[in-house]
């Protein structure tokens, strides 16, 4: 999301398969994250047990 516009950033959020469950946009934010960043928050796509490919 770098480089995009914090416009571009809310339009992602609410597009999101998870907005429709989550949709406060002030929970995508971690409470000490960096200001005046729109998303905060990532999820990591990791396994246990999963093997590279």
């Amino acid at each position: 999301m770098a480089g995009q516009t914090e416009e571009t950033k809310e339009e992602a959020i609410e597009n999101g398969a998870l907005y429709r469950y989550c949709p406060d946009k002030r929970l995508y934010k971690c409470p000490s994250g960096i200001r005046g960043e729109v998303v905060t928050y990532s999820i990591i796509d990791a396994r246990p047990n999963q093997k590279p490919k």
